[in-house]
């Protein structure tokens, strides 16, 4: 190489050095710069937290039952969204500090004091111990940063944990959806796994039969789920013993070997507190066509009941299941049913047509309305109450507007239909002939409230059926006589609401039914005085729709009943304000059908749904075939042709604000479907 390529390289290997140099000292300064950056906001946020400790320049007061919490607007408003609303809205003139009472029923003095912790300093510890307080305090404050925090910590469920970490999902599926999917999932596939745990034992019922009732459920045999039954029980016998009727309608009997439920039967007489109610549930069972020991038509998706599953002591990671299913020519699907009522047709408003003798059915898959049945005899039926107990639909009361008479007449004639054999059977009649009255099932027996007696008397007394007797027995009495009340049950209590207690009384009354010791109990009143109302639960808070006011108004509000205030609280408007309409379930999502209106002073046919999971209103749900009102509504597993895919209906765009959640026109279709 000569002396000027030597030299020509120098000069090349200094100017790469120096440029290295350059961008090593700039890159040396953006860091400075940016530790400077993170040093400030230290700085600021240590200031923060030490004047909150301390109580400088704390501007809000937060108060949870006796405890006061001082902070800082500005820190609040930073993570939480429901503070971030309130100062931007409050009055500028507000005593400062600023007290804010929340509620204590959802926010405990831990939780509220984790929560400020991390605002102020990141720092959160969060265990299976607390994060179900941590939820319903982020939940009550919306905290999106905390919630991401549960969300990932619950994603590490593990085999002890699975049943913990479901039960908080489940009672926030809005914020935990997700997680909700994936821990189902795993416990459905190893539950023979998961009922040797600790947490199996110290689970709810509610938590218990919704495992037990899920068609994914993977038990090498049938028996076995019937044994868990008595294995959680035994945990508790004298207080779950009361449970055992409600968790066993949830079991397959027709897939339990004769000589298999006779030796099981030899553990659970060993449970002695045990003995009578097993005794009445297996007579009760034993009686029903649906018991049998060739196969059942009793759902979309059955369990496999053949040894070869899976080995016992395996457990298997968190994967969609797909079972194997007997073939058979029928599948069932849980949908919405209405039973009789008063219809009119465009050819002639207000006159009764002739479907008050026909139950129909809401046909999922081909998005319809069609007749499923009829009742016996063909007799009409108009304000009935129906309640389902055990998948076997009950039409209790009600009048007969076909009658030749004409006159008002109330009955006390009742009925049972089995979707699964599509037969009718008649039941013991009530004590009391009634219209009017809502009935509801509640630990294995059918209870039915109120409504209008003989010459138009209201009543206040309250009947439970019991189908294993066969009979009919008064409950304590409701504390205020009422009809054309709005009944459901909520967290193992009968809920009434509303109604009339005299022709031109409407009341705001909330009554709520202890079956323990029998004993009702007046809870804080309806924002508004309603009869001729409907109530359901939805992801397990209960729903108050519709209804008629003082006024003699229809309503178009939804009001939800609080988690814990027993406050209700407006959540939505219906597109068509309506009473006397039908009401029912099919999680997670509320429909709202048929009824009157005194606005367009006639009956309708349009069917509103509210997604109470997306927070948005249903779009394109079929309309009825006719206007009608008066009618019993419910939830029902009923047959459905084989292989029907049920699609996705549109959604409209969710709302983003409480004050957004006014339904539009276009939250109810005015589309019929033919039958």
């Amino acid at each position: 190489m000569t002396k000027q390529s030597l030299l020509e390289t120098r000069n090349v290997l200094i100017q790469t050095v120096t440029r290295s140099k350059e961008s090593c000292s700039k890159s040396l300064s953006t860091m400075d710069a940016e530790a400077e950056k993170l040093a400030h906001c230290c700085h600021v946020v240590n200031n923060l937290d030490a004047w909150r400790r301390s109580g400088v320049l704390c501007d809000v007061v937060l108060e949870v039952g006796d405890q006061t919490f001082p902070a800082h607007s500005v820190a609040l408003a930073s993570f939480s969204g429901r503070m971030k609303q309130m100062f931007e809205t409050a009055d500028e003139y507000r005593e400062v500090p600023y007290h804010i009472s929340l509620d204590e029923g959802r926010m405990s003095f831990s939780a509220m004091s984790a929560i400020l912790d991390f605002m102020y300093t990141s720092e959160l510890r969060i265990t299976f111990n607390n994060v179900m307080e941590i939820m319903g305090a982020c939940d009550e404050l919306i905290v999106p940063a905390i919630i991401e925090k549960c969300r990932d910590f619950l994603k590490t469920f593990d085999l002890q944990t699975c049943l913990e970490c479901l039960w908080v999902t489940s009672h926030y599926q809005y914020w935990l959806g997700g997680v909700n999917k994936t821990v189902r999932q795993f416990v459905l596939a190893n539950f023979m796994s998961v009922m040797n745990t600790r947490s199996f034992y110290t689970q709810d019922v509610a938590q218990l039969e919704s495992i037990l009732d899920d068609d994914d459920l993977s038990v090498p045999r049938e028996i076995d789920a019937f044994l868990a039954i008595f294995r959680w029980i035994e945990g508790e016998a004298d207080m779950r013993v009361h449970f055992a009727h409600r968790l066993l309608g949830k079991i397959r009997f027709s897939y339990i070997d004769p000589d298999e439920f006779a030796e099981a039967v030899k553990y659970v007489n060993s449970i002695q507190s045990c003995r009578k109610v097993v005794l009445e549930a297996f007579q009760f069972y034993s009686t029903q066509k649906t018991v049998s020991f060739t196969p059942q038509r009793r759902r979309g998706r059955i369990r496999q009941t053949t040894r070869e599953t899976y080995r016992e002591d395996a457990v298997i990671t968190p994967q969609p299941v797909a079972l194997p299913r007997p073939s058979r020519s029928t599948v069932m699907e849980n949908t919405v049913v209405i039973v009789g009522g008063l219809c009119e047709t465009d050819e002639a408003p207000g006159v009764v047509g002739a479907r008050g003798h026909m139950i129909h059915k809401f046909n999922r898959g081909q998005n319809r309305w069609e007749l499923l049945t009829t009742l016996p005899a063909s007799e009409s039926r108009d304000h009935s109450a129906v309640a389902v107990l055990y998948d076997i639909l009950y039409v209790i009361g009600g009048t007969n507007p076909q009658r030749a008479s004409k006159e008002y007449s109330p009955l006390s004639t009742c009925y049972r239909y089995d979707p699964d054999t599509d037969d009718w059977a008649d039941v013991a009649a009530m004590n009391n002939r009634r219209t009017y009255a809502q009935a509801a099932a509640l630990q294995g027996v059918v209870y039915v409230v109120g409504g209008l007696g003989d010459r138009q008397r209201v009543l206040g007394t309250v009947e439970y059926y019991n189908p294993t007797l066969d009979e009919w027995t008064y409950a304590a009495p409701l504390l205020y006589p009422r009809y054309a009340a709005a009944v459901a049950v909520h967290a193992e209590r009968l809920y009434v609401a509303g109604g009339r207690t005299e022709p031109d009384v409407v009341s705001n009354v909330v009554e709520m039914y202890d079956p323990g010791p029998d004993r009702w109990e007046q809870l804080p009143p309806l924002r508004m005085p309603r009869s001729h109302a409907a109530m359901s639960v939805v992801q397990g808070r209960l729903y108050l729709v519709g209804g008629v006011d003082d006024k003699g108004r229809s309503i178009s509000a939804i009001d939800v009943l609080g988690d814990d205030s027993e406050l209700w609280e407006h959540v939505a408007d219906l597109s068509v304000p309506r009473h006397d309409m039908g009401v029912a379930t099919l999680e997670p999502r509320l429909f709202i059908i048929g009824g009157s209106s005194t606005r367009d002073r006639r009956m309708s046919r349009t069917v509103e749904c509210l997604d109470l999971e997306k927070r948005a209103w249903v779009t394109d749900v079929a309309g009825l075939t006719a206007a009608a009102s008066g009618f019993g509504c419910c939830s029902l597993t009923v047959p459905i042709r084989k292989n029907v895919k049920i699609p996705e209906l549109r959604h409209t765009i969710p709302p983003t604000t409480e004050e957004e959640w006014a339904t539009t026109e276009s939250s109810a279709s005015e589309s019929s479907a033919t039958e």
